[in-house]
């Protein structure tokens, strides 16, 4: 060997030996999923690293990229383009018990993760390195125009719009990200989810629509059409379009910073009590939306907020949002916090009764105690077993769930609160009632002028005094 070469060549085969190695190989990393679920729930891989989901289980199951039940967190990804061509992180169906699904990662990111038949078993894929994508419109400039054009005719033509939007294939529609798009800027997001619940000829019974719901209010969201405080308890398609608009703006990584983002975004709009109250209770059903129900990790993420005071209302929303599990709302979500052989449950739960919230749970009971049918003289008797502060709460959640039964009917709900026995828990059920009635017509919290408190005995002066004193815990932020 040439002396020159060999004195080049060996200095450089050293240095090389000491450098770390950067071959480009990719891996392959593997995740097994038992009945207890996955062996490892969170693995951190590199952009272009592929994973193998294994079923380990004797029955079925269906790996998808979060957030159940649309499959949209994963950029690409929606269980609505299934069958298609695209390569997404979605199974699309049941693996075998035995057989596996492979999937590899390019996005930037952390993503959940979750069996579409079990969905309380999930995890994360965190993504280093990749090109982290933001939300962009799929239409062209030319539809924009169009959406926009129709959607100003439509303001001067309202019975029009309504028509023809209910002669539309809206559910179809909905599973096209253009065509969702479009409608939704043409129509509007009340308009869509209108035709989606009574479509033309069935005007009687609304329809199941959950999943289309979802991708409404998270186009809603993406559009800039409302925000998180703008909609409080939206019950239609079966909760769908609330979900959809929470878990957008809850954020497709649900990182401790964007909560606290949401959170601040909450106080921007401090001179209108009934959005801020809406707000933060809306980032608590988010946040038990975006961790597959797990309740114990959505109040410990209340926690993150800021302001101390409304980390009641974050976990009154997390509760809340549990409870409408029990009363047939979200249609596919399931929870494990719920027992039908223990009415008390998840708040006698150590998980629960031992942290922050424990109180404000009572509140949500009611709500449980309702599925399958509304008995007011039982709710009363199980409220009146708790101590003090929780049968404060309880009777003011059994006020907030007699409104959802006799919605826009005063004296009735009225009627219905005085069944109890004592005048305190009277007044601790009116409470909970104005609070229902305020967010459902976002009526002004002059309690004084509150409709139930106009029928009250004794006075709305007295009765509005004693509801201020009461729900000095959702007001006084």
């Amino acid at each position: 060997m040439n002396v020159r070469l060999q004195n080049f060549f060996i200095p450089a085969v050293f240095l090389a030996l000491l450098l770390p190695t950067t071959s480009g190989a990719q891996e392959r990393i593997v995740i097994r999923q038992t009945e207890q679920g996955f062996d490892a729930p969170t693995v951190i891989i590199e952009a272009g690293d592929t994973v193998e989901f294994i079923n380990d289980r004797q029955d079925p199951v269906w790996i998808a990229s979060d957030l159940h039940p649309s499959h949209t967190a994963y950029p690409g990804s929606d269980v609505s383009a299934c069958g298609g061509d695209v390569l997404m992180f979605d199974a699309c169906g049941a693996t075998a018990p035995g057989e596996s699904f492979t999937f590899t990662f390019t996005e930037g990111g952390a993503w959940g993760y979750h069996d579409h038949l079990h969905p309380t078993f999930g995890g994360q894929i965190i993504v280093r390195g990749g090109e982290e994508r933001v939300w962009r419109s799929s239409l062209s400039g030319w539809q924009r125009f169009k959406a926009v054009f129709f959607r100003q005719w439509f303001e001067f033509a309202p019975a029009f719009a309504d028509s023809s939007v209910r002669g539309y294939p809206v559910r179809d529609a909905m599973k096209d990200p253009i065509m969702r798009e479009y409608l939704i800027r043409m129509y509007g997001h009340n308009r869509v989810l209108a035709a989606l619940e009574r479509p033309r000829g069935d005007e009687r019974t609304p329809v199941i629509c959950h999943l289309e719901g979802h991708y409404v209010g998270r186009m809603a969201y993406e559009l800039g059409y409302v925000a998180l405080g703008d909609v409080a308890l939206d019950t239609r398609c079966q909760l769908g379009f609330y979900h959809g608009l929470l878990e957008t703006g809850i954020g497709s990584v649900g990182t401790d910073e964007t909560i606290a983002k949401l959170a601040a975004d909450c106080e921007t709009r401090k001179g209108e009590p009934i959005f801020v109250v809406s707000c933060y209770h809306g980032l608590g059903h988010g946040l038990i939306v975006y961790h597959r129900y797990d309740l114990p990790t959505a109040l410990e993420k209340c926690r993150i907020i800021q302001n101390e005071k409304a980390w009641d209302l974050c976990y009154h929303g997390a509760f809340m949002e549990n409870a409408f599990v029990a009363r047939g709302f979200g249609v596919e979500h399931e929870t494990e916090w719920l027992k039908e052989d223990d009415p008390w449950f998840p708040c006698n739960d150590e998980h629960v009764a031992t942290r922050d919230g424990a109180i404000v749970c009572a509140f949500s009971l009611p709500a449980i105690w309702s599925a399958p049918m509304f008995n007011p003289d039982e709710q009363i008797a199980r409220c009146a077993e708790f101590d003090d502060a929780r049968r404060s709460f309880c009777f003011q959640g059994f006020g907030f769930n007699t409104t959802a039964w006799y919605i826009f009917d005063e004296r009735t709900m009225m009627q219905t609160c005085e069944r109890a026995e004592r005048p305190d828990d009277v007044i601790d059920c009116v409470s909970g009632a104005v609070v229902m009635a305020s967010l459902i017509r976002t009526q002004s919290t002059d309690f004084v002028n509150a409709r139930l408190c106009q029928v009250h005995p004794d006075g709305p002066e007295a009765c509005g005094k004693a509801v201020a004193e009461r729900l000095s815990w959702v007001f006084n932020l």
